[in-house]
């Protein structure tokens, strides 16, 4: 048992006696900070002691009134380990030991009765030992109280009652961060088989060592919060399961050497690694591809990482051996489990994983009217094998950008973007958009540059002229 903090019943002053009619509670020291995951656990019906309260009476007793203190956000603890009597004393009245009458293990309130004839007066101060809770009753986290309020033995009339007092503060002591992302840009040059230089992972993610992207989050502990023992709380044992969600697929983990395009092998030279802080990892992809598990036997406070690899170096990489990266967001999942049987903690987040994005070809088309009687004609050619979405930046006299997507072009396909590109400039807003006449437009599209061309010019409505715009695949620079 641990005394950390103590509680004073203090009254008002008021009126000729010098108190008022109920006592009020204030806090001596600061409530103890146990932390949730650890009351979780704890062996079923184990007893916290809190500390011990000090109650200063605010009106008479007699023989046989009664004291009874109630707690909320937990339950007392078993009747063998709390308090069964204190004692008040001081003042100018007559020491007495109020006796629990009535009390049962989980009770939520405790009824003692004063054992004295002559009587206690108001200033006289009762010393608790201890306040104890069962660690089974706490559900959530919140603040364990208690308040205390008396009866008059002839009448049973409530009396002298005291509003509650914070003695201990539940809370998670256990969260998770998220330290590096996955992050790349996949260079569309070299037909999304490789990353743009310089940008993200290394080149290919070849080999288990060399080459990968890697997500790396954080187990944290907050050391201020105390288990049952009022000990430090540092440290977990439990099973940590990660999950990882790929918007598109994890089929680009293929081995190029030994795999099928797009099997979704984990397995061939280190396509996934796990790096935990304790235990062996066991990797698991389910049969689309589109998630990753990482289940950890063991787990402590610490870092942990997951990298992603292609399973194999090979500098012949091609799209036949190969499957292409992919555009996409990551998501995470952590779920840490602790404790065993029927006493369970669960410690759960969802870190933010990163993204890859693509480069594609930029060009840039250095004038374009907005009227909603004038028509753009915009027309991408794609002659390569490659598929994605068009965006476009645009920006107008006074530098205020508009941003937007205009489709998706197709492997070796024409595709007309002038009417969704005039829809989205009238649709701008943002300063100096209102009203505005021409713009600056910049066009990325998901393909090798040696494969794309673009035309741009604009027209009438009426359709009896037409002017180019020359464009970074048409001579402008």
């Amino acid at each position: 048992m641990k005394s950390i903090s103590r509680v004073i019943v203090g009254v008002a002053v008021a009126g000729a006696c010098g108190y008022a009619s109920a006592a009020t509670i204030g806090s001596v020291g600061a409530a103890d900070p146990y932390a949730l995951e650890a009351i979780q656990v704890a062996t079923a019906n184990s007893n916290v002691n809190a500390g011990a309260i000090t109650i200063t009476l605010g009106q008479s007793y007699v023989l046989n009134d009664t004291l009874e203190l109630s707690i909320s956000g937990a339950n007392f603890g078993s009747v063998t380990a709390v308090s069964q009597a204190f004692t008040c004393e001081g003042g100018s009245g007559n020491s007495t030991v109020f006796s629990i009458v009535a009390a049962s293990s989980g009770a939520s309130t405790l009824t003692y009765v004063a054992n004295t004839p002559v009587g206690l007066v108001p200033g006289q101060q009762c010393n608790v030992p201890s306040v104890v809770f069962n660690a089974s009753s706490v559900s959530a986290a919140g603040n364990i109280a208690v308040s205390s309020v008396s009866k008059k033995a002839a009448t049973l009339a409530s009396f002298d009652s005291a509003t509650s007092v914070t003695i201990a503060s539940v809370a998670s002591a256990w969260s998770v961060s998220t330290n590096t992302v996955f992050d790349g840009v996949i260079d569309v040059q070299n037909n999304r088989l490789t990353f743009a230089s310089g940008e993200g992972p290394l080149n290919n993610l070849g080999g288990s060592t060399t080459g990968v992207d890697s997500f790396a989050f954080s187990i944290n502990v907050n050391t201020a919060r105390v288990g049952t023992d009022g000990n430090p709380v540092s440290g977990v044992t439990g099973t940590m399961v990660l999950t990882l969600t790929a918007a598109n697929s994890f089929g680009f983990l293929t081995d190029p050497v030994a795999d099928t395009a797009g099997t979704c092998s984990i397995s061939g030279n280190g396509a996934v690694t796990a790096t935990p802080a304790a235990g062996t990892a066991a990797i698991t992809v389910n049969s689309t591809c589109s998630a990753l598990t990482v289940t950890v036997p063991t787990v402590a406070a610490g870092v942990y990482a997951v990298s992603l690899g292609r399973g194999a170096v090979d500098s012949s990489l091609t799209t036949t051996n190969s499957t292409p990266f992919a555009e996409q967001a990551y998501t995470a999942a952590v779920a840490l489990s602790m404790g065993t049987g029927s006493r369970l903690a669960a410690v759960s987040g969802a870190p933010s994983a990163g993204s890859w994005t693509i480069n594609g070809t930029t060009v840039n088309i250095p004038y374009l009217p907005i009227n909603s009687n004038i028509d753009l004609v915009v027309n991408i050619a794609n002659r390569s094998n490659q598929t994605g979405a068009v965006t476009f930046t645009a920006w107008n006299a006074s530098g205020t950008s508009c941003t937007g997507n205009l489709g998706s072009v197709g492997a070796n396909a024409n595709m007309s973007v002038g009417a969704a590109l005039k829809s989205a400039l009238l649709a701008c807003t943002g300063t100096g958009w209102a009203g505005a006449t021409r713009a600056t437009v910049q066009l990325v599209i998901p393909t090798p540059r040696t494969t794309t061309a673009v035309n741009s010019s604009f027209s009438a409505s009426d359709g009896k002229s037409r002017s180019v715009v020359v464009n970074d695949t048409n001579g402008y620079r």
